[in-house]
Order: C-alpha cells, then sequence, then structure tokens
C-alpha cells in the first residue's frame, strides 16, 4: 500500500481480500475496473448449505441468496474507490450479465 500511494501511475490487482477491507484514504484509488460479478462459487460447502435451507423452504437460492450476496460484495468493491461524499472515481464492470440477465438488471438497477 505504501508504494502503491507513493506513485501516481500505479496499478493494483485484486482478489477476494480487496473487497473486504482494503481501504485507500484521501481519494488515493480512482477506478476500480471488476471483471466479474462476484458470485459465490456454487461448489462452495457454505454456499450449497444456504441453497439446501432455502430450496427446503420453496425459495430460490440465486434470487434469495445468491444475488443480493454478489451486489452487497459489488458495493463493497465500489466502495473502496467512493469513501466520502467528496470521493470521485470511476467504477467499470465488464460482466454483461448486469445487464442481460432479468433477475440481475432489476436488482442492480436498485443500486
Amino acid at each position: 500500500m505504501r508504494r502503491f500511494s507513493s506513485n501516481q501511475h500505479s496499478i493494483i490487482l485484486g482478489s477476494s481480500s480487496f473487497w473486504e477491507g482494503v481501504d485507500f484514504p484521501h481519494n488515493y484509488l480512482k477506478s476500480v475496473i471488476i471483471p466479474r460479478i462476484p458470485f459465490a462459487a456454487p461448489q462452495n460447502p457454505l454456499m450449497q448449505a444456504h441453497a439446501a435451507q432455502l430450496k427446503a423452504i420453496h425459495k430460490q437460492p440465486f434470487v434469495s441468496y445468491s444475488l443480493p450476496q454478489a451486489i452487497l460484495t459489488l458495493k463493497q468493491g465500489i466502495g473502496r474507490v467512493i469513501r466520502s461524499e467528496n470521493d470521485t472515481g470511476i467504477a467499470t464492470i465488464l460482466d454483461d450479465r448486469i445487464l442481460t440477465k432479468k433477475n440481475m438488471a432489476s436488482k442492480f438497477r436498485q443500486l
């Protein structure tokens, strides 16, 4: 983080930890490029357990759990750029599913 903040032309490639709490104060971060919507892997045992519970009560796991979790994670990623009302920046989402899939498009419009 020190090297990033000391060089105006730095680039950081992030993984899961980037979404969950890396903080760049003072508007250091100007842009975030998100290649894919951050859905949890369906093979993840925790994801499978949540899906089984939701199916048992006749709810759709994707709409009831996966999509809201992805939206929350996406907001956290965008929040790395916009930390306060005075911050400016660009968040670019390259995943076209945000526009082409019916359930996602309606949920993401609410952002």
